[in-house]
């Protein structure tokens, strides 16, 4: 056993580092061959006596005394009852159902491998403070697996890979450290903030060290510069965690398996709040606490730690939420005994009373919350914008308003808006112009005598993108026609000259937008259909049309088709028979099709 070397290693220090009080034959198998000999060299370099032998003196003990630490041969298997991993997953983190998906997966194939049971090179990426830090944390505890976190930034290579032995204070690297506080050759290690990690190649690349970690080849025999040995780390289970994958190199990002996750919903963070932190936190006091938290208290401090109130932007996870609930006992103790109660519980009116920075925000909020819905609106509906950085984004309605005014048949844009937005509301205005017959019938001269007007409400903000040009054609027929939409509508889908609808970017953090106004209705592409949670269909009515007709099918049921030779209506009573037709421009009355036929 290693133990063995070691005492060996104690003795040979005690009788001047005797050769001969090393008995190679002590060793255990599994320790690697050339490691006896290694020490045995080392030895010799002890006890030196000349001033610039001391440092090579000091080097060699600490190298012995890593070497004979490492737990060569000693694996720890990890728990592979998958039902029970997945239950212990869900008592000891909230949601993350795909990513608990994925380790189940794994869990379950490796049943039918051969003495492979480490995880796969998992990088769980997704906005700040979401939890995936202590995700893999509690996934080791359901694994029974040994964890050790190793932070990026800040880094270099050689605190990972180790210092070579010309420097002074030269060590050997944290992996290494790793395995001996693991006690075991097959801990979790994860790598926490990779897309942070320090990309100066002064001090050594980090990303190649990471590169050769990750290896499968590369790892069987990990070197580190310090002990100068191979060491077999390919049952090591090295987990990563990042914000942005972007900021990821491409080399290092095709050996991971990248899984997103997604951050909470409000009414989670609530969950989790009462669940779990709050009972977290709770463990640090003693058993009868006189502070009692209501619902509605959980409620308030989510709502408050939704949006900084700095920066404006939404907060992602629940750092904050953790942070604020600890200021919320701290005040609800000093109340406590400033007013000798014996015990107090904590609502929401409580909170706003004691807090002016939450009443301030919830006062603001209700000012600018738009309550009323189903309000019938001419020319007006809402596109969905979206805001906030790339690890914390929201959505957010826009009202777009479109304007009939005498002129001749020009189109006027207010408001800052970027090229793809102009181009988008020509899209939609030439759709118009070209089908005028088949949606104005013979009122279509009202397009060569009046201009349109389209507003931005929000005319001092930046407004870009084409994913709007659903609303701009929409609201431009609403005008024309004098056809009411409903405020509780929205749309999001960018228009062809074709009249398809195609996909857009960030439709779940749109629909969420839509949700959280309550809204009722929300129109998207056809494409975008499976990229939308499965969730939110529960929440709110999703709408998936192809092209503009279909659109103007189920947002006008009464809308009347003209002929597209003279112009009179057509009445298309079923829907089966109206998306049966291929061709749109080939509608025609009774009366034309004769003539044609």
């Amino acid at each position: 056993m290693i133990n063995i070397l070691r005492r060996k290693v104690m003795v040979a220090r005690k009788t001047s580092f005797a050769l001969q009080d090393l008995d190679i034959n002590d060793l255990r198998k599994n320790i690697p061959a050339n490691l006896p000999n290694t020490i045995k060299q080392r030895i010799e370099q002890i006890g030196a006596d000349e001033p610039e032998a001391r440092l090579r003196s000091e080097q060699s003990k600490n190298i012995i005394n890593a070497l004979t630490r490492i737990p060569y041969g000693v694996y720890k298997p990890y728990n592979q009852d998958c039902h029970q991993v997945r239950e212990l997953l869900d008592k000891y983190h909230y949601g993350f159902h795909r990513v608990k998906d994925s380790i189940i997966e794994h869990l379950l194939a490796s049943k039918y491998k051969i003495n492979n049971h480490k995880l796969p090179y998992f990088c769980f990426y997704g906005k700040p403070g979401i939890g995936k830090s202590s995700f893999c944390h509690s996934l080791a505890k359901a694994l029974d697996a040994e964890f050790v976190l190793i932070s990026l930034p800040g880094r270099h290579s050689f605190s990972l890979i180790g210092q070579e032995r010309g420097y002074r204070s030269a060590s050997y690297g944290d992996l290494v450290r790793s395995l001996m506080d693991s006690k075991c050759m097959n801990p979790i290690i994860v790598f926490d903030e990779l897309d942070k990690m320090n990309t100066d190649d002064v001090h050594g690349s980090m990303e190649s060290a990471l590169l050769s970690i990750c290896d499968p080849v590369l790892n069987k025999s990990f070197h580190d510069l310090f002990l100068d040995t191979g060491i077999d780390i390919s049952k090591v289970s090295f987990l990563f965690t990042a914000n942005d994958p972007e900021k990821i190199s491409q080399p290092l990002r095709s050996r991971l398996v990248m899984v997103k996750v997604e951050d909470y919903e409000p009414e989670e963070k609530v969950a989790i709040l009462h669940k779990y932190l709050l009972p977290t936190i709770l463990r640090d006091y003693k058993p009868d606490f006189p502070l009692h938290f209501s619902y509605d208290a959980c409620q308030t401090i989510v709502d408050y730690k939704s949006i900084d109130s700095v920066s404006k932007e939404p907060i992602s996870g629940v750092r904050e939420i953790k942070s604020f609930t600890t200021q919320v006992i701290n005040k609800g103790l000093y109340y406590l005994e400033q007013h000798k109660l014996k015990n107090l519980n904590i609502d929401c009116q409580w909170i706003m009373r004691n807090f002016p920075q939450v009443m301030e925000k919830y006062q603001a909020a209700n000012d600018i919350k738009v309550v009323p819905r189903n309000i019938q609106l001419i020319g007006t509906a809402y596109a969905i914008a979206v805001y906030g950085n790339k690890q914390s984004r929201r959505g957010m309605l826009n009202f777009v308003t479109a304007r009939l005014s005498a002129g001749s048949g020009q189109i006027d844009i207010l408001g800052q808006v970027s090229g793809a937005v102009r181009e988008s509301i020509k899209v939609a205005f030439s759709l118009i112009k070209i089908h005028s017959r088949l949606f104005l019938g013979d009122q279509e001269s009202v397009l060569r005598t009046n201009d349109i007007i389209i507003s931005h409400h929000e005319l001092d903000s930046q407004h870009d993108g084409g994913s709007a040009g659903m609303v701009y054609f929409i609201t431009m027929l609403s005008e024309l026609l004098r056809l009411p939409l409903s405020n509780s509508l929205a749309f999001s889908g960018c228009i062809e000259l074709d009249g398809s609808i195609t996909a857009v970017g960030m439709i779940n953090e749109k629909i969420q937008g839509c949700i959280e106004a309550n809204l009722s209705t929300v129109y998207v592409s056809a494409a975008n259909s499976e990229a939308i949670y499965y969730e939110y269909q529960n929440l709110i009515n999703i709408v998936a049309v192809r092209n503009i007709f279909e659109l103007i099918y189920f947002v006008f049921p009464d809308f009347s088709w003209h002929c597209n030779t003279c112009g009179k209506d057509i009445n298309v009573e079923v829907l089966d028979n109206y998306l049966r037709f291929k061709h749109y421009d080939d509608l025609f009355c009774e009366q034309e099709t004769q003539v044609l036929l």
